[in-house]
Parts: C-alpha cells; structure tokens; sequence
C-alpha cells in the first residue's frame, strides 16, 4: 500500500469510531497504518491501542512488546541533556489535559538504549467534547541534526577564517581616517567612514554566527559570576540612549525597587539578551513611540522585559518568532537589514542558562519580550 502523509488532526474523528460499522472500522485502520512516520495511538488510561511499523522500526521494539502497555513506561524520554523527563511534562501528557495539539521536539530511548532525536506532534481525540485518548506521530530527525550540525561547524570555521581581512580592512581604514597615509578631503573621509562602519556591521554577523555555532556544536560555556543587574542594565541604557533619541524613540525604565543587588549570573551573555531585545525594539519602533523596560523579581527569577510600541507581530507568524533566520513580514519591510538570528540566539543562551525567552504581541499595538532569569543559573 502506498504511504500517505496524514497529520493528526486528520485522523481525529476518524481513529476511534463510536456505533460506526465494520467498513468504518477498518477505513480507520487503513488510515492510520498508512500514515508514513511513526504514529501511536493511545486509549484513556494512556495504554498503547495501536502502533505502526515505522514507530516499531524507530523504537526497535515489536508490536507485542508495547501493545496494551501504558505509553509513559515502554515509551521512554529524555531531555538533550540526557535527564528523563517528568511524566507531566510529557508532550502527550499535555495535549491530553490542555486538549490542544502539542508539537515540540523530544529525545527517545530505544529499546536497545540508543537515544534519537525525533520531532513529535501529539493530538488529543476527542469525544462528546471529553478526551478519550490521544494519537502521536513521530519521525527520527538524526539526520538532519547532524546535517545541521555540519552547517554550525562549517559557520564556525569560515567565521574565524573571515577575522583575518576583516580585521586587516578595520586597521588600515583607521590609519587613512587618523592620516597616516596624508590628509583626507571630506569626500574621501565620508567613503572611509562607510567603510568602517560595514566593517563593524561585518564583526558583529561573525560574533552572531559564531555564538550560534557554539550553541549548535554544545560549545558555549556559562561563566558564573556575581553581577549588579542595575549595574548591567545601565550599561546597555547608556548604549542605546543615544541610538533611542536619533529615532525620537522614548525610553521609560521601571525597576523595582526589591530586585537583588546581587545575582549569580555569566555577564555577557546576559548583557547580550538584554541588548538583543532593546535593539530590536527601538529598531521596530517608529519615531514619537517609547520603549518601556522592566526589571523585577518573581519568586527565584529575575524578569528582565521590554515593552515597545511598535509594529507588532503578526499572529500567523507568532509560532516561528525563535526560529533561525525567520523575520516577521511587517518588520522586514521596515528594515531590511537584520540576520534573523538575534532571538533566535537569545532563545537559546536563556535556556542554555536554565532561563527563558518569552513573549505576547498584537499586530498594529507591539511586542513585549521577557526574560525569566534563574538567580542561580546553570554553570555549564
């Protein structure tokens, strides 16, 4: 039989027939044993009902070994650190008590202990406005880790062999400007100016690439220290101040006055998420609007949040805001310049640091970012 690509909403009405006859029975199992990735359907007890051969074929177990078996024991998952994952935490779990289709991406551990990458969607089937079980496919996603993997190491190198005449083009620009080469009409200075300011767009690209590269490659180390958070954010204030006042943009800080003077925290990278969220929200601002940034406490976190009032981002497109070079159509019709790499890197270095990036926006009204900050983050 030919393999279908079905998506689990697809089967929903159709993967658990009530009073329906023999023919809708088996019109239900030939849907679901044609779907071409791995797919596991769940009864209400979260017992394993059905499997196909692809799932078999990815997990390595055979048909008997997990039918009837609950889900959560024989289906075993980890995190990419390798910890086992809390059963409520499931993606399975969760689609099951929110009722809402879950798509993440997860480890699995096969029978034979070998962990794989798989992407996962999970759906909830639904019954008389009740969950009666759930159904979840899945394909193993190992090689296109290590195709990406690939890319991020090929990033790296090139990014480090491109310092070199990036670097010799900064100093002998600067030995023109400084005239030790003789005296610059104005015309020849406004051409040494454009180029050293590519140059230092051109070095900022490489650190971006070369930050991905390190995040992709399980390279980037968190070096802990003990920080002033209001110390940090009046060093970035004092960067964009002026940057702010240029595009008549207003920034309006609201610290609270119960935040840590201390917190344990690496401070570069923190300064690279704070500077990453104010950047693009004076950038997406038009002239007149304001910036609002906040600094507050919330249980063991510190909320690091910026508030603009700018274009906004599109709700169709809310889902892809942390993927790599995605930029929102509205913003890059205003801007053309940007890599679509800065939230995407600032999703990661705050999860990397036991944190995370979060976010909800309007069309039209704008975006509000926060960074939840753990006090004692991860030291590696």
């Amino acid at each position: 039989m030919k393999k279908t690509s079905i998506t689990p909403d697809t089967l929903t009405a159709a993967a658990i027939p009530t009073a329906a006859s023999a023919q809708a029975r088996a019109l239900a199992d030939a849907l679901f044993f044609s779907i071409g990735d791995g797919a596991i359907l769940t009864d209400i007890d979260g017992r394993i009902s059905k499997i196909n051969r692809e799932a078999l074929d990815i997990l390595g177990y055979k048909e008997k070994e997990v039918l009837n078996q609950p889900f959560l024991h024989v289906i075993r998952s980890t995190n990419a650190e390798g910890e086992p994952i809390d059963p409520l935490d499931r993606p399975i779990t969760q689609a099951f008590v929110t009722g809402k289709t879950i798509s993440t991406k997860s480890y699995y551990i096969r029978k034979d202990g070998k962990i794989i990458p798989a992407f996962i969607t999970v759906s909830p089937i639904i019954l008389n406005n009740l969950p009666t079980g759930a159904l979840q496919v899945f394909r193993d996603i190992t090689v296109e880790e290590e195709i990406d993997l690939m890319k991020s190491e090929f990033i790296s190198i090139a990014s480090h062999q491109l310092r070199a005449p990036l670097t010799a083009v900064k100093t002998y620009a600067h030995l023109l400007t400084n005239g030790y080469a003789g005296p610059l009409n104005s015309e020849q200075q406004a051409f040494i100016d454009i180029v050293l300011a590519s140059a230092d767009h051109m070095n900022s690209l490489i650190d971006t690439f070369l930050d991905v590269s390190k995040i992709e490659t399980g390279k980037l180390k968190i070096e802990a220290a003990v920080i002033s958070p209001k110390k940090l954010l009046e060093e970035v204030l004092q960067e964009f101040t002026p940057i702010a006042k240029q595009g008549n943009v207003t920034l309006l800080v609201e610290a609270d006055t119960h935040i840590p003077a201390k917190i344990t925290a690496d401070p570069l990278l923190t300064k690279e998420i704070y500077t990453n969220l104010l950047s693009n929200a004076i950038k997406y601002t038009p002239a007149k609007g304001n910036v609002r940034i906040g600094l507050e406490r919330q249980k063991g976190n510190l909320v690091f949040s910026v508030t603009d009032t700018g274009y906004g981002i599109p709700s169709s497109q809310q889902d892809k805001i942390f993927q790599k070079f995605f930029r929102a159509s509205n913003a890059a019709s205003v801007e053309a310049s940007g890599s679509g790499l800065g939230l995407y890197l600032s999703k990661r270095i705050a999860e990397n640091m036991g944190g995370d990036l979060r976010f909800n926006s309007r069309e039209g009204q704008g975006t509000t970012f926060y960074f939840i900050q753990p006090l004692q983050p991860r030291k590696e």
